[in-house]
This record gives structure tokens, C-alpha cells and sequence, in this order.
């Protein structure tokens, strides 16, 4: 992912938790990752040093939740 522009900024585990709230199932992991642009993940995804590795990715993620925001300038400090 570095090479592309990604960044890890959260990776952690899931722990089970009476109070767990919603509807859907819950995922064992999340990892949150800020990409520089849009081109930057597009090309992360079209790397064919990584071909072998996206299938996997794709097929062990059919409940993995992924989407795609714009980062709120305005709102953050840094």
C-alpha cells in the first residue's frame, strides 16, 4: 500500500462486548486505510506485483464492509 499512497491508521481486533449494538454480524477485524487520492488506491488495485494477493483479499472479504469517503478538511486539526 505505501507505494501507492496508503496508510494503516487503525488495525484492530474485534472483542466481543455485551452491549454490541446493530443489526449486522460483526467482523473480526478492522482496518482503516487513508489513501492520497483516488488514483493512488486505483493503482493499488491494478499493481500486478499484487494480482496474486487481491483474490485473496476479495474472496475472504464477501463480509468485509468497504467504502470510500473524502476526508473532512475542516473538521481535523492536523
Amino acid at each position: 500500500m505505501p507505494r501507492h499512497g496508503g496508510r494503516v491508521v487503525v488495525l484492530g481486533m474485534h472483542v466481543q462486548h455485551p452491549a454490541q449494538l446493530g443489526d449486522t454480524d460483526p467482523r473480526q477485524a478492522l482496518v482503516v486505510v487513508e489513501w492520497r487520492d483516488r488514483d493512488g488506491f486505483d493503482a493499488f488495485l491494478a499493481d500486478p506485483e499484487l494480482a496474486d494477493l487481491h483474490p485473496l483479499g476479495e474472496n475472504g472479504a464477501r463480509r468485509y464492509i468497504w467504502w470510500m469517503f473524502e476526508r473532512l478538511r475542516p473538521l481535523l486539526r492536523n
